[in-house]
């Protein structure tokens, strides 16, 4: 595929596309761009010519490709979230791509989707990385524990976890919606492939909310919207929505980790997996009307652009 940048003379060069547009920050390291990039303000910058190669640079850039819709894919493909924004015919296909808006949950610096102590083809394995490279969660509640495979491979690091389910081996054996307990107690609550499993996902997820600490992280995973009904699956899902669920259930999802993924080699992708936080103070929505134009309201507590009608299978997001 074809990528160059337009200089303000309408020259290109060839140029290959870094493999995260949007990495850590609201803006592109300078060490992250093309050889040559062109912004909106027609300016030329050359990376090895910053006078401070890790000077942040504008996100906003203008590339050229054969067409959108390979566009779309190669953003997709390489996990970045962007919205085509513009297109201009008298230089080509030419797209302004826009990173979140807001990057990163407050957490480590090590970007390894993978951790060696997470078992191979075990569901929301990713998700189960990311909270074992938090040092600060220690006590995670496990919600819908099944076997206790994940709280086994928690517990093996040395945090605790706390098992909740409606068959044993959990620690506490019933309807986690009935259950008292741990009120404001834990630093993370994980919540693997239980959500599709809930008549009420708002009233769930507001308990799991409870059960969290002022900063408190959630691991919930669901997946992927599929046409055949099975047993137990009361509810469809993608990563926008997800991510629309645990607004409306009073979560942080300004700086959330998105990631959708496969348990393993040769294994289908069945993982949507949402990183987001419990506020220290409740976030007030604005009013909603519970249809059209609420996507619009609810447009600034999302972790990347939306609007109405917007595609909710999204790539990853800081993940």
């Amino acid at each position: 595929m074809g990528w160059a940048a337009i200089s303000s003379s309408g020259n290109a060069r060839c140029s290959a596309l870094p493999r995260r547009l949007a990495a850590n920050s609201t803006s592109i390291p300078a060490t992250l761009l093309p050889p040559l990039l062109v912004l909106p303000e027609s300016k030329i910058y050359r990376p090895n010519l910053c006078a401070a190669r890790s000077a942040p640079l504008p996100v906003r850039q203008f590339l050229t490709c054969r067409s959108i819709t390979a566009f779309k894919r190669f953003l997709i493909w390489h996990g970045t979230c962007a919205v085509i924004c513009k297109r201009v015919t008298n230089q080509g296909n030419c797209c302004m791509i826009t990173s979140p808006k807001n990057t990163g949950v407050a957490g480590p610096p090590n970007p390894s989707k993978d951790d060696a102590r997470v078992r191979p083809a075990v569901r929301g394995s990713q998700a189960l990385s990311r909270l074992l490279q938090y040092p600060q969660v220690r006590k995670i509640l496990d919600v819908g524990s099944g076997a206790g495979e994940h709280a086994a491979m928690i517990r093996a690091t040395g945090r605790s976890a706390v098992m909740v389910d409606l068959a044993p081996p959990a620690d506490h054996v019933g309807d986690f919606m009935e259950w008292s307990g741990g009120y404001r107690h834990f630093d993370a609550v994980w919540v693997c492939h239980v959500l599709e499993h809930q008549p009420n996902p708002n009233a769930f997820l507001r308990a799991c909310l409870d059960r969290l600490r002022p900063g408190g992280l959630i691991f919930a995973t669901v997946p992927p919207i599929k046409n055949q009904i099975v047993g137990g699956h009361v509810s469809l899902w993608n990563a926008g929505l997800l991510l629309y669920h645990l607004i409306l259930a009073g979560f942080d999802c300004r700086h959330a980790r998105v990631g959708t993924y496969a348990s393993g080699p040769g294994y289908p992708v069945y993982n949507i997996s949402v990183v987001a936080t419990a506020p220290g103070v409740p976030i007030r929505l604005p009013p909603l009307r519970m249809d059209a134009g609420d996507i619009e309201r609810l447009a600034d507590f999302f972790p990347c652009p939306v609007r109405q009608g917007f595609d909710g299978r999204l790539p990853d997001i800081n993940w």
